[in-house]
């Protein structure tokens, strides 16, 4: 996968690309807050590209939550105390067991259910009696760059794709020079880059700015 890249070496090959190296046009605060939205843009669409693991404090009862930094759960690995646990579909389970949310708690869990529509959640069973731990995969979010000395998450394999998120986003702020079609053909490079598929529609250009 790469190893890791300093945000500044990235800019640098953006302001390369945008005939900016002063940052006369496009100040360096700004790549920086595109270049977090750039990260972020490619795990939202790869979720696995920024993989954490963790062992987290389960509550009492059936309904658990992902750390903090996470965006959604990956994988269930297994109770802290060392028994795999397995993922099961929640209307499986209910079939098996309508009243499978009463069970007797225990300290370790046999099964998590991740909810679809709710990936900060996911739901146990049996019910936990909040002393247990399990270890988890989850998708997190990637903390904001703010300076050139800050180290990217992301594997250096995607810094094509994050360069071009990140000159579309500096072309989509002059659209009134003509600047969208640039816009929107680096963005198809970005979801090409990231997914491996072409991307059939590309959103307009924000509003405003320009010069």
């Amino acid at each position: 996968r790469g190893g890791l890249m300093q945000a500044g070496t990235l800019i640098a090959r953006v302001r390369a690309t945008l005939l900016d190296p002063a940052g006369v046009y496009w100040p360096d605060g700004e790549l920086y807050d595109y270049l977090s939205a750039a990260q972020t843009a490619v795990v939202s669409l790869k979720p696995d590209a920024y993989a954490l693991t963790a062992t987290v404090a389960l509550t009492a009862g059936v309904l658990q939550g992902i750390p903090q930094d996470g965006g959604q759960l990956l994988d269930g690995v297994r109770n802290a105390g060392g028994t795999g646990i397995r993922q099961i579909e929640r209307d499986t389970l209910s079939h098996a067991n309508a009243q499978w949310a009463g069970a007797a708690p225990q300290a370790q869990v046999l099964h998590y259910m991740p909810d679809p529509r709710n990936p900060l959640r996911f739901h146990v069973f049996p019910p936990s009696d909040g002393s247990g731990s399990v270890e988890l995969v989850y998708a997190a979010v990637p903390p904001r760059v703010a300076a050139s000395g800050d180290t990217l998450v992301l594997p250096q394999v995607y810094e094509s794709a994050l360069h071009a998120y990140v000159c579309a986003l500096a072309f989509a702020k002059n659209t009134d020079r003509g600047d969208l079609s640039r816009y929107q053909a680096l963005m198809a490079q970005f979801y090409q880059l990231v997914s491996g598929k072409g991307q059939a529609q590309v959103a307009e250009a924000p509003a405003g700015g320009g010069g």
